[in-house]
């Protein structure tokens, strides 16, 4: 159609009030831009499609932003204290590990390329003491090999070996990294 109405323009000078179809040539030089730029916009259902699910397996953080109080030795320090481990990932959900000692493990639903996951809760009373900590976990990929995470943690501790740490319970942090798959 628009190499029609191109013609009909360049023949016609655009003179003529209206066309055949009854259009004014303002309303043929309009529906022509709308054309032209339906054309040339790129199709975003091709690419999130194209993205079905991250890959399974270990993921590290390249780089670290931490935020919130701290929790002391309890705090990551540096990217190469994250490290997660994806697993199950099929039917837009997948299971994050994050800590194997803790057994700090949570359920996620990917919808395109963000991620919201199950909230965690675990309690660990190994030292002599008990240790309870919540945490948050969120983010997206850019594809199946890099993404980005959100955390947000607060631990409580009770008991003597808690003391240990040196920070005052409850503490929080939270922090947000970029990942890669290993």
């Amino acid at each position: 159609m628009s190499l029609i109405l191109l013609a009909f323009t360049a023949i016609s000078g655009c003179d003529a009030p209206t066309c055949d179809s009854g259009a004014s040539c303002e309303e043929l030089e309009d529906a022509n831009e709308t054309e032209d730029q339906e054309e040339s916009q790129p199709d975003n259902e091709d690419q999130e499609e194209s993205f079905s699910a991250p890959l399974e397996g270990r993921w590290i953080a390249t780089s670290l932003s931490l935020s919130g109080e701290g929790c002391g030795p309890l705090s990551p320090r540096s990217e190469t204290d994250i490290v997660l481990e994806l697993s199950s990932s099929a039917g837009g959900t997948f299971q994050v590990s994050l800590s194997e000692e803790l057994n700090l493990r949570t359920d996620c639903m990917l919808n395109g390329g963000s991620f919201t996951c199950t909230d965690m809760e675990v309690t660990s009373s190994d030292m002599g003491g008990e240790m309870l900590i919540t945490a948050d976990l969120s983010g997206s990929f850019e594809n199946e090999r890099v993404g980005a995470i959100m955390y947000e943690t607060e631990i409580d501790c009770t008991g003597a070996p808690c003391d240990s740490f040196g920070v005052p319970f409850p503490c929080s942090y939270g922090f947000e990294a970029s990942i890669e798959h290993q």
